[in-house]
């Protein structure tokens, strides 16, 4: 196995500063159902508080995530299901 050097050329901080700013301007995403996975239990709250999935996803579009109510129902029951399924 080789060692790793202390030191490492000045060239570099060039390359690695571009990487760095190629990455910020690139911001990591999730899928809408892991989206909706990690907000299950406010959905749950809102629908308990007697809120539609329409009225959800209004709040979605709201900070520009177009999910309509029906995909949004569809996440949210698999949400439900898989966190069920740890729970136990």
């Amino acid at each position: 196995m080789s060692r790793k050097p202390k030191a490492v050329p000045l060239s570099k901080i060039e390359d690695i500063q571009t990487s760095l700013k190629h990455f910020a301007a690139t911001p990591k995403t999730i899928s809408l159902s892991d989206l909706v996975l990690s907000l299950a239990k406010p959905i749950q709250d809102m629908l308990d508080a007697g809120y539609s999935y329409e009225d959800v996803s209004d709040v979605f579009k709201g900070h520009g995530v177009e999910l309509a109510a029906s995909g949004l129902k569809s996440f949210h029951k698999k949400a439900s299901t898989s966190t069920d399924s740890y729970s136990r």
